[in-house]
């Protein structure tokens, strides 16, 4: 089963609905991959500003 990685940069649940639509529609188109059979994994990018500070830290 394909899966699309995404490190989400912004912010807005509504974009990132879009977007996962927009993936099934073209790996569906493109590669011909049966609807259901793609899995999209959405993951926040890290602030960089807490990984400086270190857990517990600010």
């Amino acid at each position: 089963m394909p899966l699309l990685e995404v490190i989400l940069v912004g912010e807005g649940e509504r974009e990132v609905r879009a977007f996962v639509e927009e993936a099934h529609r073209i790996f569906k188109e493109v590669l011909g991959t049966p609807e259901g059979r793609l899995r999209v994994a959405v993951y926040p990018l890290p602030d960089p500003l807490e990984e400086a500070e270190g857990p517990g830290e600010g």
